[in-house]
């Protein structure tokens, strides 16, 4: 038979590459887990909104490195799917809180005129993060044969956004100057 294509008549047995039940189990939790991140994350966005305009941005941002920070720890130490889980939902619950947070933020620091430009700019950087730690946390599995050391430097980042949101105060308010021509005056 050079060079013709045979077609496996209806008697012929065909092979199946075996799947065991495990990848099948563990791409179940695995899907499952997207699916957490993309609940919580939706969740996240008025639990936070919300968080900031009782208190203020500044505490939301707080809670949210402080959760952020346990989310690490617990994903670092899971041994099985629920820490795991609660890990995912944490992350997914700070990640939407961001996108809540930030545009109440950049309306305090830069006010409402070029709040769509400010707000944007903050975003690029929470995508780029994004992305970064994409790459970073393939390159750290590669490398070191697990995420583990992924979510060490989670924890050292979540410290670093404590102290910096304990540093975070909106400008202060500039005195307008008025041109005489402009002033007006009492007579």
């Amino acid at each position: 038979m050079n060079g013709s294509i045979q077609i496996p008549s209806s008697n012929q047995k065909r092979s199946r590459p075996a799947v065991s039940h495990e990848l099948v189990r563990e791409a179940i939790l695995a899907t499952a887990a997207v699916q957490v991140l993309a609940v919580f994350n939706s969740v996240g966005r008025p639990i936070f909104g919300r968080l900031a305009d009782v208190s203020s941005p500044k505490r939301a941002l707080l809670v949210m490195y402080a959760a952020l920070l346990g989310a690490m720890v617990l994903l670092s130490a899971s041994t099985s799917w629920i820490p795991l889980y609660a890990g995912i939902a944490l992350t997914g619950m700070v990640f939407g809180g961001f996108l809540a947070v930030m545009p109440a933020l950049a309306t305090l620091f830069f006010g409402t005129k070029h709040l769509g430009t400010n707000y944007g700019v903050l975003f690029t950087g929470y995508g780029v993060g994004a992305i970064v730690a994409l790459f970073a946390s393939g390159w750290i599995r590669d490398s070191f044969g697990n995420y583990g050391p992924a979510f060490y430097i989670g924890m050292m980042l979540s410290v670093v956004g404590l102290v910096l949101s304990l540093q975070v105060r909106p400008p202060r308010p500039s005195v307008v100057r008025m041109e005489p021509e402009r002033a007006i005056t009492h007579a």
